[in-house]
């Protein structure tokens, strides 16, 4: 079983059901191009503990992005901003690197970058050990019911710009590899439900350095006890992200996540409520989880999710 989501870094919060009315697609992602920065959160295992600020709007708006880094030895939290170049700065705290780029373009980018092989200090991850994250999160802006959705269209650009494995004896495929990923939370919000609170994820796999396309897993999560339903890439490219090439992934996920909410009720998982409209769009990550003592960094952009509601 893969247990590389063992520690999924996010709990899912607020159980408010807010009404939806619109009919015209509406942006689930608060801040979606990642203009207003993240607050950090400390790199303490199991905990949701706030550290400092990467702030790069001059107004202070809220900032609605947390940036995760558990299992790290490094800290995000007190770095200073390294102006690299007039449209971008990067934060970097000796092992992971937040850097913006084309900030004065329409579609400004990011790239999530970690050095594993500082964070594990030269030595191979041992079955059962924690290992370094780096992912954005957010609460949605709107949490529709499944029921409520015609249409939710998922959109991300992204490139791998490094990948470099430093593999030494006692390395398995099974302990140590990285992997780029996206995650939704799909939770039971029905008050009067044996099962309120309870959700699946439901996973995009961008890379694994493994496979030359992430596969499908569909398991228990042991970090949360609950299950996955994770889709590889070939689900939604053709092309492999090893090729250090821009992918573009534009695809409705409505009917996967739909799927995804049947194969865990025959799985036994989230089985306090058969009714999919007990069941709502809740929370978002993207990042890195890394294993295996791998240098890599991958750049993103255009990141939406799209609901079209029904009439």
């Amino acid at each position: 079983m893969n247990k590389l989501v063992k520690y999924s870094s996010f709990v899912v919060l607020l159980l408010v059901t807010k009404t939806v009315t619109a009919t015209e697609p509406i942006q689930l992602f608060h801040d979606n191009q990642f203009e207003r920065g993240f607050i950090v959160l400390k790199p303490v295992h199991n905990k949701k503990i706030k550290g400092g600020t990467i702030s790069l709007d001059a107004s202070q708006e809220k900032l609605v992005w947390e940036l995760a880094q558990w299992g790290s030895r490094f800290d995000l939290s007190n770095v200073k901003a390294e102006s690299v170049s007039a449209s971008g700065i990067r934060f970097h705290d000796g092992a992971k690197t937040v850097y913006f780029e084309d900030l004065h373009q329409k579609y400004p980018s990011i790239t999530f970058e970690v050095n594993a092989r500082k964070e594990y200090q030269g030595h191979l991850r041992k079955s059962g050990e924690h290992w370094p994250h780096l992912l954005a999160e957010q609460q949605l802006n709107l949490q529709p019911k499944v029921t409520q959705l015609d249409e939710l269209w998922f959109q991300i650009e992204y490139r791998l710009l490094k990948s470099e494995a430093f593999k030494q004896e006692g390395w398995t495929d099974n302990l140590h590899t990285a992997q780029f990923l996206a995650y939704l939370t799909i939770q039971n919000i029905n008050k009067e439900s044996t099962g309120f609170g309870d959700y699946l994820w439901f996973g995009i796999a961008m890379y694994d350095a493994r496979y030359r396309f992430p596969k499908t897993h569909q398991a228990l999560d042991k970090g949360t006890g609950k299950f996955i339903y994770s889709l590889g890439e070939k689900q939604f490219t053709d092309q492999s992200a090893h090729q250090g090439k821009w992918i573009t992934i534009q695809q409705d996920i409505l009917p996967l996540i739909k799927n995804g909410l049947k194969a865990a009720w025959k799985q036994g998982f989230v089985n306090s409520s058969h009714n999919i409209n007990d069941y709502e769009v809740r929370a978002f990550n993207i990042g890195w989880e890394i294993t295996g003592t791998y240098h890599v960094a991958m750049k993103f952009q255009k990141l939406s999710l799209e609901a079209t509601l029904k009439k």
